[in-house]
């Protein structure tokens, strides 16, 4: 199976092909201090754009991406992987490294980044629940009382509240 990444530079009236990726593009992200560098991610592998998305290269890394989440009005991404990761990049994505991290293993299928504050970020796992961290994913705490028998697959935070958050299941 192959995923397109495809774009439009007239607000959705029309749109265009700009590459053709290995697998489904599960996630896409504009960074928002380097507005045209793209990372986007499809089977796991993450992919590059330096230029609005005209062109992408495939990376070398190791991890197995499945989401990718910016922290609004810095470098700082934050990528989830199919191994129960959490990775951060304070480059933009150029560079990663392992979040430290109590959490259970699972894959990450969403996370979350307060716009309040940047500190505050929530994950979700499969299986698990969501996650959160009060401390830039220092440390962790589950975050379920209520949903623990929900199959929750994504989460975000309010922008006006960073103490309302919202998740979504399967169940």
């Amino acid at each position: 199976m192959h995923g397109r990444l495809i774009r439009s530079i007239d607000g959705g009236q029309t749109w265009s092909n700009v590459a053709t990726v290995e697998g489904e593009v599960s996630s896409l992200l504009v960074l928002p201090q380097q507005k045209t560098r793209l990372l986007a991610t499809s089977n796991g592998q993450l992919h590059v754009s330096e230029d609005s998305g005209a062109s992408w290269r495939a990376t070398t890394h190791k991890e197995r991406f499945t989401v990718l989440s910016d922290a609004f009005h810095s470098a700082v991404v934050y990528a989830g992987t199919n191994q129960g990761k959490l990775l951060n990049s304070v480059d933009n994505g150029s560079t990663w490294s392992v979040c430290p991290g109590n959490f259970p293993q699972g894959m990450v299928m969403d996370i979350a980044v307060s716009i309040q504050d940047p500190k505050v970020i929530y994950i979700a796992i499969v299986g698990k629940g969501i996650y959160r961290s009060e401390d830039q994913c220092s440390s962790w705490q589950e975050a379920n009382n209520g949903i623990n028998d929900m199959a929750i697959i994504t989460v975000s935070i309010s922008p006006i509240d960073k103490k309302r958050i919202y998740a979504g299941s399967i169940t």
